[in-house]
């Protein structure tokens, strides 16, 4: 927004809504937003780190494998992804199984 004073707000927002949350000296923030929000969208990341007990399977063979969880952000490690969603593809690129995990 380039001239805050010039806001106007009505209908729905205008009576209980987001205007009256924000502060009286609120101003957006300036410039380039592009790093702050990579900031912010960094505390999101997560990997997923998935180990097996062998570098291949053969057709019908039982796979065993364990995952972990990184975080960017650790604060926050305890209230993202709580499901683990595996899938199993085929040479011919084609889910064969699928499984979540808690």
């Amino acid at each position: 927004m380039l001239n805050p004073k010039l806001l106007v707000v009505t209908g729905d927002m205008a009576s209980m809504g987001l205007v009256n949350q924000l502060p009286l000296d609120y101003e957006p923030i300036a410039g380039d937003v592009t790093e702050a929000f990579e900031e912010t969208m960094l505390r999101f990341y997560e990997k997923t780190y998935v180990h097996t007990d062998k570098p291949y399977y053969y057709p019908g063979e039982r796979i065993w494998f364990k995952a972990y969880m990184n975080y960017y952000y650790q604060p926050w490690r305890d209230s993202l992804s709580k499901t683990l969603y595996v899938e199993l593809i085929n040479p011919e690129k084609e889910i064969v199984l699928r499984k979540q995990y808690e």
